[in-house]
């Protein structure tokens, strides 16, 4: 009895061990299964552009993948498949893809500028609304319009800087030769300096400091030459005439006073009893022989104007004024062009430079030579007046005698 108890025993004991052996493992929680008919729909269009793919089936469904360029074009088969279309759609679909990613690398590589920064001789620059130049934008004989981003500076030699209401640099934005234009909006990290040939700031109500500058010198000129020949005619046609004779010898007197006056000034103020010479008559005469120089030389010019061209003037007075206009005239075409400038930033460069310098050459010609034969001819007061030799008095009238 007590063998059958412990065989029944150890079969029950068996029993449970195979029992527990044979315990189903728990179930793997299967994958979430997409709808099938999101993998089988037909799909009637098809739309790749820059927002991304959109997808969509007889019942209105889309189906839309952004950011078309980031996929991987070797994985693109699989989305296009599903969608029911053909191979040759398939494959179109993927071109047009390619074209998409294409467009948008070269549009990239467009607006960075990854290399560095930007250098050019006697041509503008202009950085585009997108544009961002990563260092700095140099600009020789040229213009700098900034509508996107300079992480660097920008310096213009020769030109102007306009910074719009959409551009910024980061650092210093510096002038040469020209002015710093920076609209309400736009931002300049560093500094901004403006060298120009006038001392004006860069700011909207004096862009055109430059050409009234010129303007108002040019009038000075003509009313300082008009009133001279008005009260001095003989002056001023004396030192014309030294001019005909003398030009370059009036050219280096004019070019060697200055010096000559400095040293005779030194030597006035050394003996005290020279001090009053030095103090009234010395600037006195400068300033005469300057004023009457410049009008005896813009009365030469004048009339070389009115012989050999179809400029006709009625009056002495005409033809000073002729010949003050010539010599302003490079300055005051360069005053226009550079007042222009500020709204037509790509106008100018170095051409621009060469003409003020040009203009400022002759205008300092016309000064010098005049100068100088106003001290050759001592303020037009040689050579003495020639008396006029009195006309012979007329012969009286011999009649014929009268025959019978």
């Amino acid at each position: 009895m007590r063998k059958i108890l412990l065989l029944t025993l150890v079969s029950i004991f068996a029993l449970g061990l195979v029992l527990f052996a044979q315990k189903p493992a728990p179930p793997v929680p299967s994958p979430p299964q997409i709808p099938s008919e999101s993998l089988t729909v037909k799909v009637l269009q098809i739309e790749i552009g820059p927002e991304g793919i959109v997808m969509k089936d007889k019942q209105g469904k889309i189906l839309k993948i952004q950011h078309p360029t980031d996929i991987d074009l070797k994985k693109i088969d699989s989305i296009l498949k599903a969608t029911g279309k053909t191979k040759i759609e398939i494959e179109r679909l993927k071109a047009d893809l390619e074209e998409l990613q294409d467009s948008d690398i070269s549009e990239i590589m467009l607006e960075e500028h990854e290399g560095g920064g930007i250098v050019k001789f006697g041509q503008s620059v202009h950085i585009d609304l997108n544009e961002v130049v990563e260092g700095d934008v140099v600009c020789i004989g040229g213009s700098i319009s900034i509508d996107g981003v300079v992480r660097g500076s920008a310096v213009s030699l020769g030109g102007q800087i306009i910074v719009s209401n959409t551009g910024m640099v980061e650092g210093d934005a510096v002038a040469v030769g020209g002015h710093v234009i920076k609209h309400p909006g736009g931002n300049i990290g560093g500094e901004n300096v403006s060298l120009g040939f006038v001392p004006f700031p860069a700011f909207a109500f004096y862009r055109g400091a430059q050409l009234a500058f010129i303007l108002l010198l040019f009038t000075i000129s003509v009313f300082a030459a008009v009133i001279s020949f008005s009260l001095v005619p003989k002056n001023v046609n004396k030192i014309k005439t030294k001019l005909e004779r003398s030009f370059f010898k009036s050219l280096i007197i004019g070019t060697l006073g200055p010096l000559l006056f400095f040293i005779a000034f030194i030597l006035l103020i050394v003996t005290v009893i020279g001090i009053p010479v030095a103090v009234l008559v010395l600037p006195l005469i400068l300033v005469f022989a300057t004023i009457l120089g410049f009008a005896g030389i813009s009365y030469h010019v004048g009339d070389k104007l009115r012989q050999n061209t179809r400029l006709n003037t009625q009056s002495p007075l005409g033809t000073i004024l002729l010949g003050t206009t010539a010599a302003y005239f490079l300055l005051i075409l360069w005053a226009i062009l550079d007042f222009v400038m500020a709204w037509i930033p790509f106008l100018g460069g170095l051409h621009l430079l060469l003409l003020f310098l040009l203009g400022l050459a002759v205008l300092y010609l016309f000064a010098t030579v005049g100068f100088g034969a106003a001290l050759l001819s001592r303020l037009g007061t040689r050579p003495k007046d020639i008396p006029v030799t009195p006309a012979p008095p007329p012969q009286p009238a011999t009649s014929a005698p009268a025959t019978a």
